[in-house]
Formats: C-alpha cells, structure tokens, sequence
C-alpha cells in the first residue's frame, strides 16, 4: 500500500517527545524568571539607598519608604550605612551600603 502521513505511532512518540521536553523547561523557565525578579529587587534597593544617601545629606532625615513596582522599600541611614528592607519571595530582604 502506499499509505501518505503519519501513523499513530508516530504522532504519539512525537508528542511524548514534546511533552518531555516542555516537562523539563518550564521549570528552568519558572526558576530563571524569580532569579531575574529577585535581581531586579536588588537593583532597585541599591538606587533607593542612593536617593535615600542623597535626603539623608540634603535634609537629615534619617528613614524614608519608596514605593516602586508595587513594592515598599524603607531605607534607613545609620552611623556609616544605609539599610533597605525590601520584599523577596514572601520574605523581607535587607541590603546595606556603607557610605
């Protein structure tokens, strides 16, 4: 017979092969998303401890909040560093610059 198209062995060892495939990426893709964000988190507290620098020696104040993206960052000036607590994966975060 000269039969045209795929049997149905082969679509379904094409499709467990894809399956497979897919299985396995979409955890890659979901871990490297949240390591992205988190990242991303840690690079806007590095910008908020600078501006919170930047108040701190134009006006004294020593605490402050910035809302950015959804999230709170508080910043707080001690003697030789600025703190900012940030949210990260359903915990709090807290990064510190000397200065």
């Amino acid at each position: 017979m000269d039969e045209k198209g795929y049997s149905w062995m082969e679509a379904m060892l094409t499709l467990t092969i894809l399956v497979v495939i897919f299985g396995t990426l979409l955890p890659v893709a979901t871990n490297m998303t949240a390591v992205l964000h988190n990242k991303k988190q840690s690079m806007h507290a590095s910008e908020i401890a600078y501006q919170g620098a930047i108040i701190h020696n134009a006006y004294g104040i020593t605490k402050g909040t910035r809302s950015f993206e959804g999230s709170d960052f508080d910043w707080n000036v001690t003697e030789k560093s600025i703190c900012v607590s940030y949210p990260v994966a359903n915990k709090v975060a807290t990064k510190c610059l000397d200065y």
